[in-house]
Protein backbone atom coordinates (compact mmCIF):
# COMPACT_ATOMS: atom_id res chain seq x y z
CA UNK A 1 0.00 0.00 0.00
CA UNK A 2 3.05 2.32 0.39
CA UNK A 3 3.42 4.62 -2.57
CA UNK A 4 -0.02 3.87 -3.93
CA UNK A 5 -0.90 7.57 -3.97
CA UNK A 6 2.19 8.44 -6.09
CA UNK A 7 1.52 5.56 -8.48
CA UNK A 8 -2.04 6.77 -8.86
CA UNK A 9 -0.89 10.32 -9.72
CA UNK A 10 1.60 9.04 -12.32
CA UNK A 11 -1.07 6.92 -14.00
CA UNK A 12 -3.46 9.83 -14.02
CA UNK A 13 -0.85 12.08 -15.69
CA UNK A 14 -0.22 9.43 -18.33
CA UNK A 15 -3.87 8.98 -19.30
CA UNK A 16 -4.66 9.34 -23.03
CA UNK A 17 -6.61 12.33 -24.26
CA UNK A 18 -10.32 12.06 -23.57
CA UNK A 19 -9.77 8.78 -21.80
CA UNK A 20 -9.98 7.62 -18.25
CA UNK A 21 -7.94 5.40 -16.03
CA UNK A 22 -9.32 2.08 -14.81
CA UNK A 23 -7.59 -0.05 -12.23
CA UNK A 24 -7.85 -3.82 -12.21
CA UNK A 25 -9.20 -4.27 -8.69
CA UNK A 26 -12.53 -3.17 -7.14
CA UNK A 27 -14.91 -0.43 -8.12
CA UNK A 28 -12.48 2.46 -8.64
CA UNK A 29 -13.14 6.02 -9.63
CA UNK A 30 -12.33 7.32 -13.09
CA UNK A 31 -10.84 10.75 -13.74
CA UNK A 32 -11.16 13.21 -16.57
CA UNK A 33 -7.90 14.22 -18.22
CA UNK A 34 -6.59 17.65 -17.28
CA UNK A 35 -9.27 18.04 -14.57
CA UNK A 36 -7.49 18.80 -11.29
CA UNK A 37 -8.99 17.35 -8.14
CA UNK A 38 -10.68 19.90 -5.93
CA UNK A 39 -10.17 19.48 -2.17
CA UNK A 40 -13.79 18.40 -1.73
CA UNK A 41 -13.41 15.81 -4.51
CA UNK A 42 -10.19 14.53 -2.96
CA UNK A 43 -11.88 14.18 0.44
CA UNK A 44 -14.80 12.34 -1.13
CA UNK A 45 -12.47 10.00 -3.02
CA UNK A 46 -10.39 9.16 0.04
CA UNK A 47 -13.39 8.61 2.32
CA UNK A 48 -14.55 5.12 3.13
CA UNK A 49 -17.69 3.85 1.39
CA UNK A 50 -20.78 5.00 3.28
CA UNK A 51 -21.58 2.38 5.89
CA UNK A 52 -25.17 1.60 6.73
CA UNK A 53 -25.89 3.26 10.05
CA UNK A 54 -26.83 0.95 12.87
CA UNK A 55 -29.24 1.77 15.66
CA UNK A 56 -27.44 1.35 18.97
CA UNK A 57 -28.95 3.15 21.92
CA UNK A 58 -32.31 3.84 20.20
CA UNK A 59 -32.81 0.11 19.59
CA UNK A 60 -31.74 -0.77 23.13
CA UNK A 61 -34.11 1.77 24.72
CA UNK A 62 -37.05 0.88 22.48
CA UNK A 63 -36.77 -2.87 23.06
CA UNK A 64 -36.27 -2.30 26.79
CA UNK A 65 -39.46 -0.20 26.88
CA UNK A 66 -41.29 -2.77 24.77
CA UNK A 67 -40.41 -5.50 27.27
CA UNK A 68 -40.88 -3.50 30.45
CA UNK A 69 -43.52 -0.84 29.80
CA UNK A 70 -46.25 -2.88 31.53
CA UNK A 71 -44.12 -3.23 34.64
CA UNK A 72 -43.33 0.49 34.63
CA UNK A 73 -47.01 1.38 34.23
CA UNK A 74 -47.89 -1.07 37.03
CA UNK A 75 -45.48 0.70 39.38
CA UNK A 76 -47.03 4.05 38.46
CA UNK A 77 -50.51 2.58 38.97
CA UNK A 78 -49.52 1.13 42.35
CA UNK A 79 -47.75 4.16 43.82
CA UNK A 80 -48.71 7.29 41.89
CA UNK A 81 -51.78 7.67 39.65
CA UNK A 82 -54.33 5.23 38.33
CA UNK A 83 -53.48 3.87 34.88
CA UNK A 84 -56.26 3.21 32.36
CA UNK A 85 -56.54 1.18 29.18
CA UNK A 86 -56.05 4.21 26.86
CA UNK A 87 -52.74 4.94 28.61
CA UNK A 88 -51.53 1.39 27.92
CA UNK A 89 -52.59 1.63 24.27
CA UNK A 90 -50.95 5.05 23.91
CA UNK A 91 -47.69 3.75 25.43
CA UNK A 92 -47.59 0.88 22.96
CA UNK A 93 -48.35 3.17 20.01
CA UNK A 94 -45.64 5.63 21.05
CA UNK A 95 -43.06 2.85 21.22
CA UNK A 96 -44.02 1.61 17.75
CA UNK A 97 -44.08 5.14 16.32
CA UNK A 98 -40.63 5.93 17.77
CA UNK A 99 -39.28 2.67 16.39
CA UNK A 100 -40.64 3.50 12.93
CA UNK A 101 -39.03 6.94 13.08
CA UNK A 102 -35.59 5.47 13.73
CA UNK A 103 -36.12 2.71 11.16
CA UNK A 104 -36.91 5.26 8.43
CA UNK A 105 -33.99 7.47 9.46
CA UNK A 106 -31.53 4.56 9.13
CA UNK A 107 -32.16 4.02 5.38
CA UNK A 108 -33.75 1.01 3.64
CA UNK A 109 -32.14 -2.42 3.86
CA UNK A 110 -32.46 -5.52 1.66
CA UNK A 111 -34.15 -7.37 4.54
CA UNK A 112 -37.00 -4.87 4.70
CA UNK A 113 -39.18 -6.31 1.95
CA UNK A 114 -40.70 -9.30 3.79
CA UNK A 115 -41.75 -7.54 7.04
CA UNK A 116 -43.07 -4.48 5.18
CA UNK A 117 -45.16 -6.62 2.81
CA UNK A 118 -46.34 -8.69 5.80
CA UNK A 119 -47.45 -5.57 7.67
CA UNK A 120 -49.06 -4.01 4.58
CA UNK A 121 -51.21 -7.10 4.02
CA UNK A 122 -52.54 -7.07 7.58
CA UNK A 123 -53.24 -3.33 7.53
CA UNK A 124 -55.33 -3.80 4.38
CA UNK A 125 -56.87 -6.90 5.94
CA UNK A 126 -57.88 -4.91 9.04
CA UNK A 127 -59.45 -2.17 6.92
CA UNK A 128 -61.42 -4.67 4.84
CA UNK A 129 -62.64 -6.70 7.83
CA UNK A 130 -63.58 -3.55 9.76
CA UNK A 131 -65.77 -2.48 6.82
CA UNK A 132 -67.30 -5.95 6.52
CA UNK A 133 -68.08 -6.15 10.24
CA UNK A 134 -69.26 -2.57 10.59
CA UNK A 135 -66.81 -1.68 13.33
CA UNK A 136 -63.14 -0.84 13.95
CA UNK A 137 -61.07 -3.98 14.63
CA UNK A 138 -57.28 -3.97 14.40
CA UNK A 139 -56.13 -6.69 16.81
CA UNK A 140 -54.17 -8.72 14.28
CA UNK A 141 -52.82 -5.61 12.54
CA UNK A 142 -51.48 -4.51 15.93
CA UNK A 143 -49.98 -7.97 16.56
CA UNK A 144 -48.29 -8.01 13.17
CA UNK A 145 -47.09 -4.42 13.57
CA UNK A 146 -45.14 -5.50 16.67
CA UNK A 147 -43.59 -8.40 14.77
CA UNK A 148 -42.72 -6.39 11.65
CA UNK A 149 -41.49 -3.21 13.36
CA UNK A 150 -39.12 -4.97 15.74
CA UNK A 151 -37.84 -7.18 12.95
CA UNK A 152 -37.11 -4.04 10.90
CA UNK A 153 -35.38 -2.62 13.97
CA UNK A 154 -33.31 -5.78 14.26
CA UNK A 155 -32.12 -5.51 10.66
CA UNK A 156 -30.57 -2.19 11.71
CA UNK A 157 -29.13 -3.40 15.02
CA UNK A 158 -25.66 -4.75 15.77
CA UNK A 159 -24.90 -7.96 17.63
CA UNK A 160 -23.40 -5.89 20.43
CA UNK A 161 -26.67 -4.01 20.96
CA UNK A 162 -28.65 -7.24 20.71
CA UNK A 163 -26.55 -8.80 23.47
CA UNK A 164 -26.83 -5.72 25.66
CA UNK A 165 -30.61 -5.46 25.54
CA UNK A 166 -31.17 -9.19 26.09
CA UNK A 167 -28.82 -9.27 29.06
CA UNK A 168 -30.30 -6.08 30.52
CA UNK A 169 -33.84 -7.44 30.40
CA UNK A 170 -32.66 -10.83 31.69
CA UNK A 171 -31.04 -9.23 34.74
CA UNK A 172 -34.20 -7.25 35.52
CA UNK A 173 -36.40 -10.32 35.07
CA UNK A 174 -34.10 -12.29 37.40
CA UNK A 175 -34.26 -9.54 40.03
CA UNK A 176 -38.06 -9.37 39.95
CA UNK A 177 -38.30 -13.17 39.94
CA UNK A 178 -35.99 -13.45 42.95
CA UNK A 179 -38.14 -10.95 44.84
CA UNK A 180 -41.29 -12.86 43.89
CA UNK A 181 -39.83 -16.18 45.11
CA UNK A 182 -38.26 -14.86 48.31
CA UNK A 183 -41.14 -12.59 49.34
CA UNK A 184 -44.29 -12.85 47.27
CA UNK A 185 -46.14 -10.26 49.44
CA UNK A 186 -43.35 -7.73 48.84
CA UNK A 187 -43.48 -8.41 45.10
CA UNK A 188 -47.27 -8.01 45.07
CA UNK A 189 -47.09 -4.80 47.10
CA UNK A 190 -44.50 -3.29 44.74
CA UNK A 191 -46.22 -4.08 41.41
CA UNK A 192 -49.84 -4.70 42.55
CA UNK A 193 -50.55 -6.85 39.47
CA UNK A 194 -54.21 -7.51 40.32
CA UNK A 195 -54.96 -3.81 40.62
CA UNK A 196 -53.13 -3.06 37.36
CA UNK A 197 -55.08 -5.66 35.39
CA UNK A 198 -58.34 -4.57 36.99
CA UNK A 199 -57.73 -0.96 35.90
CA UNK A 200 -56.36 -1.70 32.44
CA UNK A 201 -58.03 -4.98 31.34
CA UNK A 202 -61.13 -5.19 33.49
CA UNK A 203 -59.95 -8.47 35.07
CA UNK A 204 -61.00 -8.37 38.71
CA UNK A 205 -58.86 -9.70 41.54
CA UNK A 206 -59.65 -13.25 42.62
CA UNK A 207 -61.76 -13.05 45.78
CA UNK A 208 -59.68 -15.63 47.67
CA UNK A 209 -56.37 -13.91 46.91
CA UNK A 210 -55.42 -11.56 49.72
CA UNK A 211 -52.07 -10.23 48.45
CA UNK A 212 -52.99 -8.94 44.98
CA UNK A 213 -51.46 -11.25 42.37
CA UNK A 214 -52.90 -11.48 38.86
CA UNK A 215 -55.65 -14.06 39.15
CA UNK A 216 -54.42 -16.29 36.30
CA UNK A 217 -51.10 -16.88 38.09
CA UNK A 218 -52.84 -18.69 40.93
CA UNK A 219 -52.31 -22.45 40.86
CA UNK A 220 -54.94 -25.11 41.43
CA UNK A 221 -54.84 -28.70 42.51
CA UNK A 222 -53.92 -31.16 39.79
CA UNK A 223 -52.17 -28.68 37.50
CA UNK A 224 -48.79 -29.64 36.03
CA UNK A 225 -45.91 -28.62 38.30
CA UNK A 226 -42.18 -29.30 38.28
CA UNK A 227 -41.68 -28.10 41.83
CA UNK A 228 -43.59 -26.27 44.51
CA UNK A 229 -41.13 -23.53 45.39
CA UNK A 230 -43.98 -21.00 45.42
CA UNK A 231 -47.73 -21.45 45.69
CA UNK A 232 -48.48 -19.76 42.35
CA UNK A 233 -47.10 -19.55 38.82
CA UNK A 234 -44.42 -16.87 38.79
CA UNK A 235 -44.76 -13.81 36.57
CA UNK A 236 -41.71 -11.65 37.42
CA UNK A 237 -41.43 -8.40 35.45
CA UNK A 238 -44.24 -9.38 33.07
CA UNK A 239 -46.92 -9.54 35.81
CA UNK A 240 -48.61 -12.56 34.19
CA UNK A 241 -47.39 -16.12 33.86
CA UNK A 242 -47.67 -16.79 30.11
CA UNK A 243 -45.26 -14.05 29.04
CA UNK A 244 -42.67 -15.23 31.57
CA UNK A 245 -42.96 -18.75 30.16
CA UNK A 246 -42.52 -17.39 26.63
CA UNK A 247 -39.58 -15.30 27.78
CA UNK A 248 -37.78 -18.46 28.89
CA UNK A 249 -38.14 -19.81 25.33
CA UNK A 250 -36.87 -16.58 23.77
CA UNK A 251 -33.82 -16.73 26.04
CA UNK A 252 -33.23 -20.28 24.77
CA UNK A 253 -33.40 -18.90 21.21
CA UNK A 254 -30.91 -16.19 22.14
CA UNK A 255 -28.52 -18.79 23.56
CA UNK A 256 -29.00 -20.87 20.42
CA UNK A 257 -27.76 -17.97 18.26
CA UNK A 258 -25.33 -16.10 20.53
CA UNK A 259 -23.77 -18.96 22.53
CA UNK A 260 -20.29 -18.47 21.05
CA UNK A 261 -20.37 -14.69 21.61
CA UNK A 262 -21.18 -14.93 25.31
CA UNK A 263 -18.63 -15.61 28.01
CA UNK A 264 -19.10 -18.49 30.45
CA UNK A 265 -20.57 -16.31 33.18
CA UNK A 266 -23.36 -14.97 31.00
CA UNK A 267 -24.09 -18.43 29.62
CA UNK A 268 -24.33 -19.83 33.14
CA UNK A 269 -26.52 -16.93 34.30
CA UNK A 270 -28.98 -17.35 31.42
CA UNK A 271 -29.17 -21.13 31.88
CA UNK A 272 -29.82 -20.57 35.58
CA UNK A 273 -32.54 -18.03 34.78
CA UNK A 274 -34.28 -20.37 32.32
CA UNK A 275 -34.15 -23.22 34.86
CA UNK A 276 -35.54 -21.01 37.61
CA UNK A 277 -38.41 -19.88 35.39
CA UNK A 278 -39.25 -23.44 34.38
CA UNK A 279 -39.47 -24.79 37.93
CA UNK A 280 -41.43 -21.82 39.33
CA UNK A 281 -43.65 -20.99 36.37
CA UNK A 282 -44.49 -24.64 35.65
CA UNK A 283 -44.75 -24.11 31.91
CA UNK A 284 -45.23 -27.26 29.85
CA UNK A 285 -44.56 -25.64 26.47
CA UNK A 286 -41.53 -23.79 27.82
CA UNK A 287 -40.07 -27.00 29.23
CA UNK A 288 -40.52 -28.85 25.93
CA UNK A 289 -38.92 -26.02 23.91
CA UNK A 290 -36.02 -25.71 26.35
CA UNK A 291 -35.29 -29.42 25.96
CA UNK A 292 -35.69 -29.13 22.18
CA UNK A 293 -33.16 -26.29 21.85
CA UNK A 294 -29.97 -28.47 21.80
CA UNK A 295 -31.66 -30.79 19.29
CA UNK A 296 -32.50 -27.82 17.06
CA UNK A 297 -28.88 -26.64 17.23
CA UNK A 298 -27.55 -29.84 15.66
CA UNK A 299 -30.52 -30.81 13.50
CA UNK A 300 -31.63 -27.53 11.89
CA UNK A 301 -28.57 -26.98 9.62
CA UNK A 302 -29.26 -30.36 8.00
CA UNK A 303 -32.92 -29.60 7.19
CA UNK A 304 -34.40 -27.71 4.28
CA UNK A 305 -36.66 -24.69 4.69
CA UNK A 306 -39.95 -26.46 3.68
CA UNK A 307 -39.74 -28.46 6.94
CA UNK A 308 -40.91 -25.30 8.70
CA UNK A 309 -44.21 -25.52 6.84
CA UNK A 310 -45.03 -28.84 8.49
CA UNK A 311 -45.39 -27.77 12.12
CA UNK A 312 -48.84 -26.20 11.90
CA UNK A 313 -50.46 -28.98 9.80
CA UNK A 314 -48.93 -31.64 12.04
CA UNK A 315 -50.34 -29.77 15.04
CA UNK A 316 -53.82 -29.80 13.54
CA UNK A 317 -53.57 -33.56 12.95
CA UNK A 318 -52.41 -34.11 16.54
CA UNK A 319 -55.32 -32.04 17.84
CA UNK A 320 -57.79 -34.08 15.78
CA UNK A 321 -56.35 -37.36 17.05
CA UNK A 322 -56.48 -36.24 20.69
CA UNK A 323 -60.03 -34.94 20.30
CA UNK A 324 -61.19 -38.31 18.99
CA UNK A 325 -59.34 -40.24 21.69
CA UNK A 326 -60.75 -38.10 24.52
CA UNK A 327 -63.73 -36.16 23.13
CA UNK A 328 -65.02 -35.10 26.55
CA UNK A 329 -61.69 -33.97 28.02
CA UNK A 330 -61.80 -30.31 29.06
CA UNK A 331 -59.11 -30.10 31.73
CA UNK A 332 -56.12 -27.78 31.78
CA UNK A 333 -53.73 -30.40 30.45
CA UNK A 334 -52.22 -31.30 27.08
CA UNK A 335 -55.12 -33.49 25.96
CA UNK A 336 -57.67 -30.95 27.14
CA UNK A 337 -55.97 -28.06 25.34
CA UNK A 338 -55.62 -30.01 22.08
CA UNK A 339 -59.24 -31.09 22.28
CA UNK A 340 -60.33 -27.50 22.91
CA UNK A 341 -58.43 -26.30 19.85
CA UNK A 342 -59.99 -28.99 17.66
CA UNK A 343 -63.54 -28.35 18.93
CA UNK A 344 -63.33 -24.60 18.43
CA UNK A 345 -61.86 -24.94 14.95
CA UNK A 346 -64.41 -27.47 13.78
CA UNK A 347 -67.27 -25.40 15.19
CA UNK A 348 -66.43 -22.40 13.01
CA UNK A 349 -68.86 -21.54 10.22
CA UNK A 350 -68.05 -20.03 6.83
CA UNK A 351 -68.61 -16.50 8.09
CA UNK A 352 -66.01 -16.98 10.82
CA UNK A 353 -63.52 -18.51 8.40
CA UNK A 354 -63.85 -15.55 6.02
CA UNK A 355 -63.52 -12.90 8.73
CA UNK A 356 -67.16 -12.00 9.13
CA UNK A 357 -67.17 -12.41 12.92
CA UNK A 358 -63.98 -10.65 14.04
CA UNK A 359 -65.47 -9.41 17.30
CA UNK A 360 -65.86 -13.03 18.45
CA UNK A 361 -62.07 -13.49 18.35
CA UNK A 362 -61.54 -12.20 21.87
CA UNK A 363 -63.44 -15.17 23.23
CA UNK A 364 -60.72 -17.55 22.03
CA UNK A 365 -57.52 -16.24 23.61
CA UNK A 366 -56.85 -19.73 25.01
CA UNK A 367 -57.16 -21.33 21.58
CA UNK A 368 -54.62 -19.53 19.45
CA UNK A 369 -55.44 -20.78 15.97
CA UNK A 370 -59.13 -20.11 16.41
CA UNK A 371 -58.35 -16.62 17.68
CA UNK A 372 -56.14 -15.84 14.66
CA UNK A 373 -58.68 -17.09 12.12
CA UNK A 374 -61.54 -15.16 13.70
CA UNK A 375 -59.35 -12.04 13.95
CA UNK A 376 -58.03 -11.98 10.37
CA UNK A 377 -59.81 -14.76 8.39
CA UNK A 378 -58.37 -17.98 7.05
CA UNK A 379 -56.43 -15.96 4.49
CA UNK A 380 -54.65 -14.05 7.24
CA UNK A 381 -53.81 -17.34 8.94
CA UNK A 382 -52.27 -18.60 5.69
CA UNK A 383 -50.17 -15.45 5.30
CA UNK A 384 -48.94 -15.74 8.90
CA UNK A 385 -48.04 -19.40 8.31
CA UNK A 386 -46.04 -18.57 5.16
CA UNK A 387 -44.32 -15.59 6.76
CA UNK A 388 -43.13 -17.65 9.72
CA UNK A 389 -41.63 -20.24 7.38
CA UNK A 390 -40.00 -17.74 5.02
CA UNK A 391 -39.35 -14.71 7.28
CA UNK A 392 -35.60 -14.81 6.69
CA UNK A 393 -33.14 -16.42 4.38
CA UNK A 394 -32.08 -19.95 5.29
CA UNK A 395 -28.51 -19.83 4.04
CA UNK A 396 -26.46 -19.76 7.24
CA UNK A 397 -26.75 -22.34 10.04
CA UNK A 398 -27.89 -19.70 12.54
CA UNK A 399 -30.73 -18.66 10.23
CA UNK A 400 -31.90 -22.26 9.87
CA UNK A 401 -31.78 -22.78 13.62
CA UNK A 402 -33.78 -19.66 14.43
CA UNK A 403 -36.37 -20.34 11.73
CA UNK A 404 -36.92 -23.87 12.97
CA UNK A 405 -37.34 -23.05 16.64
CA UNK A 406 -39.47 -19.96 15.90
CA UNK A 407 -41.89 -22.04 13.84
CA UNK A 408 -41.99 -24.69 16.54
CA UNK A 409 -42.59 -21.98 19.17
CA UNK A 410 -45.54 -20.51 17.28
CA UNK A 411 -47.04 -23.88 16.34
CA UNK A 412 -47.06 -25.15 19.93
CA UNK A 413 -48.25 -21.93 21.54
CA UNK A 414 -51.10 -21.40 19.11
CA UNK A 415 -52.10 -25.04 19.48
CA UNK A 416 -52.06 -25.40 23.26
CA UNK A 417 -51.92 -21.86 24.61
CA UNK A 418 -53.08 -18.34 24.12
CA UNK A 419 -52.38 -15.42 21.84
CA UNK A 420 -49.81 -14.05 24.32
CA UNK A 421 -47.00 -14.79 21.84
CA UNK A 422 -48.02 -11.56 20.08
CA UNK A 423 -47.55 -9.46 23.24
CA UNK A 424 -44.93 -6.74 22.91
CA UNK A 425 -43.44 -7.78 26.26
CA UNK A 426 -41.74 -10.80 24.66
CA UNK A 427 -42.35 -10.34 20.92
CA UNK A 428 -40.13 -7.22 20.89
CA UNK A 429 -37.14 -9.33 21.95
CA UNK A 430 -37.93 -12.26 19.67
CA UNK A 431 -38.39 -10.21 16.51
CA UNK A 432 -35.36 -8.04 17.23
CA UNK A 433 -33.40 -11.31 17.30
CA UNK A 434 -35.02 -12.46 14.03
CA UNK A 435 -34.13 -9.16 12.39
CA UNK A 436 -30.50 -9.29 13.48
CA UNK A 437 -30.14 -12.83 12.16
CA UNK A 438 -31.95 -11.93 8.93
CA UNK A 439 -29.77 -8.92 8.11
CA UNK A 440 -27.84 -8.89 4.88
CA UNK A 441 -24.07 -8.89 4.44
CA UNK A 442 -23.51 -5.14 4.10
CA UNK A 443 -20.49 -3.39 5.66
CA UNK A 444 -21.47 -2.03 9.04
CA UNK A 445 -19.99 0.19 11.72
CA UNK A 446 -20.06 -2.15 14.72
CA UNK A 447 -16.87 -3.81 15.86
CA UNK A 448 -16.87 -7.60 16.26
CA UNK A 449 -17.10 -8.78 19.84
CA UNK A 450 -14.53 -11.01 21.46
CA UNK A 451 -15.19 -14.71 21.16
CA UNK A 452 -17.05 -14.37 17.86
CA UNK A 453 -15.18 -17.09 16.02
CA UNK A 454 -18.18 -19.39 15.65
CA UNK A 455 -20.49 -16.52 14.71
CA UNK A 456 -18.02 -15.51 11.99
CA UNK A 457 -17.96 -19.09 10.72
CA UNK A 458 -21.76 -19.12 10.51
CA UNK A 459 -22.00 -15.77 8.76
CA UNK A 460 -20.98 -15.11 5.17
CA UNK A 461 -18.45 -12.22 5.03
CA UNK A 462 -19.38 -9.08 3.08
CA UNK A 463 -17.53 -8.28 -0.14
CA UNK A 464 -14.41 -6.14 0.07
CA UNK A 465 -14.65 -2.48 -1.01
CA UNK A 466 -11.83 -0.03 -1.76
CA UNK A 467 -11.48 3.63 -2.49
CA UNK A 468 -9.31 4.92 -5.27
CA UNK A 469 -6.33 5.95 -3.13
CA UNK A 470 -6.25 2.74 -1.12
CA UNK A 471 -7.16 4.39 2.18
CA UNK A 472 -9.66 2.94 4.61
CA UNK A 473 -9.52 -0.51 3.04
CA UNK A 474 -12.20 -2.87 4.36
CA UNK A 475 -11.04 -4.86 7.39
CA UNK A 476 -12.96 -7.99 6.48
CA UNK A 477 -10.89 -11.12 6.18
CA UNK A 478 -12.17 -11.78 2.66
CA UNK A 479 -10.66 -8.53 1.31
CA UNK A 480 -8.30 -9.18 -1.60
CA UNK A 481 -5.04 -7.17 -1.78
CA UNK A 482 -4.32 -4.62 -4.47
CA UNK A 483 -2.21 -5.93 -7.33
Amino acid sequence: MIGLHDKHIRRRAAAPAGGSVAFPTGRLSTFRRNAPLAPSELAADTAAPPALRELGWPALVLVFLGSCYNALLAIVNAHAVSVSTPMVVASEMLILAAAMFFIVSARPRPGDTAPIAFLAFFVLNAVALSLINGGFYVDMARNVAIMAVFMLLGVRTSRKTLDRVFLLVAVLVFAALALEIISTPAYAAFFKPALYYANTRGIEQFELDEIGLFRNTLSFEGRFALANLVDHRTASLFLEQVSLANFSTVICMFLLIEWHRLNKRWRGFLILLVGLILITNNTRTGLFLALATPVVYFLAPKLSRPVNLLFIPVGFVAAAIMAHIAPDEQGDNLVGRLSLTYRTLTSMDMSGLLGGEVFDANGFHDSGYTYVIYACSIFGMLVLWLFLAFATAAERPEQKRLLLITNLYFALNLLTGSSAIFSMKVASLLWLLVGVVARGAEPVVAEPAAGDEQADADAAPPPARYNVLGANVSRYRAAAPFK
